[in-house]
């Protein structure tokens, strides 16, 4: 949930939850907010799910709306080839 007693700058990228693959050299999938590094600029009160950061697609993005909880579930299938 975003504070607004602690504003965020949003001409930043945060990355507010990733997952690494087993040998740290790139994200499974990235949750973000701001301006997104290597993107176009976007509004930055959008939250923004990326898949892999070697070839990131946006897989899901809402508003990032002030004094609202937003929650993600993300299903892996770390078996499939």
């Amino acid at each position: 949930m975003r504070d607004s007693a602690r504003p965020l700058n949003y001409s930043h990228e945060y990355q507010l939850v990733f997952l690494e693959t087993a040998d740290y050299s790139t994200n499974q999938f990235a949750l973000k907010t701001g301006k997104i590094i290597g993107g176009n600029a976007v509004d930055g009160e959008r939250l923004i799910v990326q898949s892999n950061v070697r070839n990131p697609t946006t897989l899901h993005e809402a508003r990032f709306t002030k004094d609202v909880w937003h929650n993600y579930a993300i299903t892996l299938n770390f078996d499939e080839k």
